[in-house]
């Protein structure tokens, strides 16, 4: 039987889900991850306003307290100036630190978790 006082969060997870994810399309972006971790898997989707989305998440078994993993992330040929992180879990959206080398879209230390973390490339 579910325990239902998580109800509430799961409803607001998916919603988050669903409200980022809606309209976009299925996009490749080649991305270099550089981590400790081997398990980081990503998803990337375009908006019809040129905006990228990458999903990114440790993939394995779940924890409810997850350190998470810290990753360097080179986007090949992808330039943008901002990007903005969402957890999609607790609905947070935070400016990420970014810098463009040769053409290339760079963050580094960027915190990986057990659940998507959806980076928003504005155009």
């Amino acid at each position: 039987m579910q325990d239902l006082h998580l109800i509430p969060y799961k409803v607001a997870a998916i919603q988050n889900l669903c409200n980022i994810m809606g309209g976009t399309n299925p996009l490749t972006i080649p991305i270099d991850i550089q981590s400790e971790a081997e398990n980081i898997k990503s998803y990337s989707f375009s908006l019809t306003n040129g905006d990228k989305l990458i999903a990114l998440w440790t993939d394995g078994v779940a924890a409810d307290e997850d350190p998470g993993v810290k990753a360097d992330l080179t986007f090949t040929n992808l330039s943008g100036k901002e990007v903005v992180g969402i957890d999609v879990l607790n609905g947070y959206m935070q400016s990420i630190a970014v810098s463009n080398e040769n053409g290339n879209l760079i963050i580094q230390n960027l915190i990986v978790r057990d659940y998507p973390l959806i980076l928003h490339i504005v155009k």
